[in-house]
């Protein structure tokens, strides 16, 4: 979690020195965070930015799952797990480091089997 907080000062002061920038980090109080938020910052959970060249994107990922409630659909990853409040809704629009497609497992699966 600290990496990441680091990572991001470092973006936002690209002229600090990174001990001045680990200094900085340790002394900010952050919030306490959910274990969906935990998941969601350590795996890059945001927006995909090329979703319409690369096809990378919620809405195409293996993990995808949705809960009709009330003639609408709440759509949740099965990494993330479920639960009935909206921390574990997703976007189909977002993508995160663990996006896979059933097409990429079977390949995977293909050559497992070949060797």
């Amino acid at each position: 979690m600290q990496e990441n907080r680091v990572r991001l000062q470092m973006k936002i002061f690209p002229d600090m020195p990174p001990e001045d920038i680990t200094n900085v980090v340790e002394q900010t109080p952050y919030k306490k965070m959910s274990i969906y938020q935990k998941f969601k910052s350590d795996n890059h959970y945001q927006k995909a930015v090329n979703h319409n060249k690369d096809g990378r994107m919620c809405a195409k990922c293996k993990f995808l799952d949705y809960e009709p409630y009330h003639h609408k659909n709440y759509y949740k990853c099965k990494l993330l797990g479920t639960s009935r409040g909206e921390a574990t809704d997703i976007r189909l629009s977002y993508v995160c480091d663990r996006f896979i497609t059933a097409e990429e497992i079977k390949e995977k699966w293909e050559k497992i089997q070949c060797n």
